[in-house]
């Protein structure tokens, strides 16, 4: 009889045991749903993109308002102390017939600020442009 009650006694304390392990993984389980953690708040105009497109129109004109074609239009990031990386142009393009230069492009959502050059024989111009304004580059009003 004594042996029969210290196994009721054990298989009782193990019972309560493993309810109580039971209800507790129970408890972290709904602590760390899937679903839950994944539940992030983001701003609606929050923009994935790594990249940002970029109209690009600029006019190529002599000092006496004539059009240059060909000229050859060179666009460089400017870095935060304000030197530009001239060694890796983000876009090269040329000026059409009528001196104009117009495209989209796409450049690194981080760059801001950058350099244009534009060049031809007898010509050469450049200006800075701040294009997290308006993503739009051009040299004309």
């Amino acid at each position: 009889m004594k042996n029969l009650k210290q196994i009721y006694t054990k298989t009782l304390s193990l019972m309560t045991l493993i309810t109580c392990f039971v209800v507790s993984a129970a408890s972290v389980a709904a602590d760390n749903d899937a679903r839950s953690s994944l539940a992030l708040e983001v701003p609606e105009n929050f923009d994935f993109s790594s990249y940002q497109i970029v109209d690009i129109n600029i006019v190529a004109n002599d000092e006496y308002g004539t059009p240059i074609e060909g000229a050859i239009v060179k666009i460089h990031a400017v870095k935060e102390n304000g030197d530009s990386n001239t060694n890796n142009a983000l876009f090269i393009g040329r000026t059409d017939k009528s001196g104009w230069l117009t495209t989209t492009v796409e450049f690194p959502q981080h760059i801001q600020d950058v350099k244009v050059e534009i060049s031809s024989i007898g010509y050469a111009h450049s200006f800075e442009h701040d294009i997290s304004v308006d993503n739009r580059l051009s040299n004309y009003h």
